[in-house]
C-alpha cells in the first residue's frame, strides 16, 4: 500500500511539470532530425532524440540529460504502453 501512495503522488504531480506546448518553441535543427527519432534497435536514447527531449522539458529538468537514458511512454487512463 505504501508503494501505491507513492507511485500515485509521483504519477499526480507529473502534470505540474511544464513543457513545450507548441513546435515552434523547438529548435529547427532538432525538428530537421525527426527522420531518425525512430526505432533502431537499441533500448538507449540516440543523440537525436536525446536532444529532443532535453529541450521538450528543459524547464524542468534542471541538470538532468536524456543522454543515454531509457524512457517508457504510457497512454490512457489504464497505461497501456
Amino acid at each position: 500500500m505504501k508503494r501505491f501512495i507513492i507511485v500515485f503522488v509521483l504519477l499526480y504531480n507529473m502534470n505540474i511539470y511544464g513543457q513545450v506546448q507548441d513546435f515552434k518553441d523547438i529548435p529547427k535543427d532538432i525538428l530537421g532530425k525527426f527522420d531518425s527519432m525512430e526505432t533502431h534497435g537499441s533500448l538507449f536514447l540516440n543523440p537525436n532524440e536525446s536532444a529532443y527531449f532535453n529541450v521538450l522539458i528543459e524547464n524542468s529538468r534542471r541538470d538532468f540529460d536524456f543522454t543515454n537514458k531509457k524512457i517508457a511512454f504510457f497512454r490512457g487512463a489504464t497505461g497501456q504502453p
